[in-house]
């Protein structure tokens, strides 16, 4: 009986320490995104500084121009829209 819990025991830690530390390597690459749709979101969310965002579907993301607004209003722009959404 001894050796069944130890067994046991054992398994959950073994599972809880793969849990822990894939989370942890996970977590890092979440953070530090080099491109892509995380890279994009990472930017939006936390670095962003302009003053005009354009949000929407494929239509803003293609449609409208980030530079032609900037010299129309004199604002920075810059352009969220998203395919599928």
């Amino acid at each position: 009986m001894r050796a069944f819990i130890y067994k046991i025991a054992l398994f959950i830690l073994i599972v809880f320490s793969i849990d822990f530390f894939s989370g942890i390597i996970l977590d890092y690459f979440y953070q530090h995104p080099k491109s892509g749709i995380v890279y994009q979101e990472d930017y939006i969310i936390n670095k962003t500084n302009q003053e005009i965002l354009i949000f929407g579907s494929s239509r803003a993301a293609f449609h409208y121009i980030p530079d032609i607004i900037s010299k129309e209003t004199l604002m920075t722009t810059y352009n969220v829209g998203r395919e599928g959404t």
